[in-house]
């Protein structure tokens, strides 16, 4: 796992419920690095389980909703590091065709231990893509607010729903996205 994943993780913590928060989760947690983590390095997934399990336990959320958050936090800097290649895409629907054709593929090219999970995309109808995720790790709620994140970014509602015979399974997963258009919040804000 990306060290910058990571230190997301720690900004998120830091930001939400405090530097204190932040140091007592390190403290609790098992770390390979003590919690000293390089953006470009990688680190074992472990870690990012430590940490989402103990804070879970210390800020009482349940360790699914808490990776859901992250996900949608992490997509800014994620789109904001890697705009060379994501920067002409207009909209969520972009991204989710170009993951792994595109996207990934650049992101292997930058950091070749990165270990990205596979995504494959069906589109549905104009307004609705079927995109499964793979992953050996059990992120598949970091994957769900990535989507959510993506949509806030383009100012687009999405309706996410997994896939009920593998809703609760965390490293393989269908999601039915469906695009409702642009958010009200962005259409007040322009109408």
């Amino acid at each position: 796992m990306l060290g910058n994943i990571l230190t997301g993780l720690y900004d998120l913590v830091e930001e939400t419920f405090g530097l204190e928060v932040l140091d007592e989760l390190i403290t609790a947690s098992n770390l390979s690095t003590e919690g000293i983590y390089s953006g470009i390095g990688s680190y074992p997934h472990s870690d990012m389980i430590s940490l989402v399990q103990n804070l879970s336990r210390i800020v009482d959320m349940p360790s699914e909703t808490l990776m859901h958050v992250y996900g949608a936090y992490l997509f800014k800097s994620l789109m904001a590091s890697h705009v060379h290649y994501v920067g002409m895409m207009t909209s969520s629907f972009d991204i989710f065709t170009h993951l792994d054709g595109m996207i990934h593929v650049e992101v292997a090219k930058l950091y070749p231990e990165a270990e990205v999970p596979k995504f494959s995309c069906e589109v549905l109808s104009p307004d609705t893509v079927k995109l499964c995720y793979q992953s050996e790790r059990p992120f598949a709620s970091v994957a769900e607010g990535l989507i959510e994140g993506c949509g806030t970014y383009f100012g687009e509602e999405l309706t996410i729903t997994r896939d009920p015979e593998k809703e609760n399974s965390p490293n393989n997963v269908t999601f039915i996205i469906k695009n409702m258009g642009l958010s009200k919040a962005l259409t007040d804000k322009n109408g």
